[in-house]
């Protein structure tokens, strides 16, 4: 899996409750009988369910795989980006109203341009999906070496149970430009 791959997939990950909240908005009102007013509901709980599927099948792959020893030389955890993050969360409640075909284009756009922003950033490691999953992303610094002695610093995604702690070494397998600890 490509570094773009993982990054699309932590994005369609991460926003799969808010495409559940979009579904519960998007039910129609009363009793409308309408296929074609169930459409949007029914996509939006489509990809919600898509994006948990991608979560569970993520953190289940990487057990079929050997792990490698990182040495933690540096961590950041990204939780603090949250608040600014869970406000892409409060659309559906502040513009969810008319459901013209123009407003939907509009939304459309609007999620083109949050998914290049989030996956170009470190918003992407923020995600509350794998927070649900009793997971965390977090950005870890370690160092390799290279030929007779030299080391390079290197920088990485991690996806952990816990916050690992500097001089810490965690057994993770590679998942593109990032890694998942290996559970045991």
């Amino acid at each position: 899996m490509t570094g773009t791959a993982l990054r699309i997939q932590l994005f369609l990950i991460s926003y799969s409750p808010l495409a559940l909240i979009f579904a519960i908005r998007a039910i129609p009102p009363g009793n409308d009988e309408q296929l074609r007013s169930w459409f949007v509901p029914v996509g939006f709980a489509v990809l919600g369910g898509l994006g948990l599927a991608l979560a569970i099948r993520l953190l289940r792959g990487g057990r079929r795989v050997s792990p490698v020893e990182l040495r933690v030389a540096g961590i950041q955890d990204e939780g603090a980006q949250a608040a600014g993050y869970l406000a892409t969360y409060l659309f559906p409640f502040i513009v969810f109203g008319e459901a013209s075909w123009r407003v939907w284009v509009a939304y459309c756009v609007y999620f083109l341009v949050l998914a290049l922003v989030t996956m170009r950033s470190n918003l992407i490691l923020v995600n509350p999906t794998l927070y649900l999953l009793r997971r965390r992303v977090v950005r870890i610094d370690f160092d390799t070496r290279r030929g007779t002695g030299t080391t390079d610093r290197q920088s990485a995604i991690l996806i952990c149970r816990q916050l690992p702690r500097v001089g810490d070494t965690v057994s993770v397998v590679r998942l593109a430009d990032g890694y998942l600890e290996r559970s045991p």
